[in-house]
């Protein structure tokens, strides 16, 4: 219900949807010897067809009555939507998460909503430079995914260091 609700917040947000469901099934079919993760199948599949109903029910019921594209009106370069993200700190925080998940790997168990997390907002933001959309309030769900994201890898240093993390980022978002 959550993810159909967010789909109302604009169309590339299936990628928000979508991209959880995906890393879930194929973590299912990759690891097959996980008990966890062919359970989570379940989600994931249930969750893919949620999307599919989705993406099939806006091809056929509102895709036909879209009068307005994207590039027909001037809009910005997609140079300038990128430096829109590369300007945020998000970015930077989320490759240190990544590369922190990396060479901590062992410490962290692989967990298939948590670790699609960069995915998500590697692709939202990627739709929305595509798109060429210049605000930066159109990348929320990318900033909030990687914020998620970083919180629940510096989990393993303690939650002083999170609180901490959590407050330079809202200081320096401001």
């Amino acid at each position: 219900i959550s993810a159909g609700a967010l789909l109302l917040y604009k169309e590339t947000s299936i990628v928000l949807v979508g991209t959880p469901a995906v890393v879930i099934l194929a973590s299912a079919y990759f690891m097959p010897s996980d008990i966890a993760l062919r359970r989570s199948a379940i989600i994931g599949g249930a969750w893919a067809v949620g999307v599919v109903v989705w993406l099939a029910t806006y091809a056929i019921l509102i895709l036909p009555f879209i009068t307005d594209v994207y590039g027909s009106k001037a809009r910005p370069d997609s140079w300038v939507a990128l430096s829109t993200v590369l300007r945020q700190p998000w970015p930077y925080v989320l490759c240190f998460s990544v590369l922190l998940r990396f060479f901590e790997r062992n410490r962290l168990p692989w967990s298939a909503i948590w670790d699609s997390l960069p995915l998500v907002s590697v692709l939202y933001s990627a739709a929305m430079i595509i798109l060429r959309f210049p605000n930066e309030y159109y990348y929320a769900p990318a900033v909030f995914s990687s914020l998620l994201y970083s919180g629940w890898v510096l989990r393993m240093y303690g939650v002083k260091l999170i609180a901490n993390f959590a407050m330079l980022m809202i200081l320096w978002q401001v």
